[in-house]
């Protein structure tokens, strides 16, 4: 189960009074993204693959070998 970008920015659009709409589309369209695709080449023919994001975190929170992965399910 490889993990997706919602889409869409609508959950996102009650920020607007507090952030731009540009810096909303960067944080969703580069930065949310590059996270969700950084995850799932980490986890990629590991044991870690199908796992959700909850069992990700918790699994590699405190483990030096996996923090690109920790790093990546937590911005996700």
């Amino acid at each position: 189960m490889a993990h997706t970008l919602p889409s869409g920015l609508t959950a996102l659009m009650s920020w607007i009074p507090h952030l731009s709409r540009s810096t909303l589309a960067f944080l969703h369209g580069r930065h949310h993204y590059a996270s969700v695709t950084n995850l799932n080449k980490g986890i990629e023919g590991t044991e870690l693959e199908g796992k959700s994001l909850e069992d990700l975190i918790t699994t590699s929170a405190g483990d030096a070998s996996r923090i690109g992965v920790f790093n990546n399910a937590a911005q996700v």
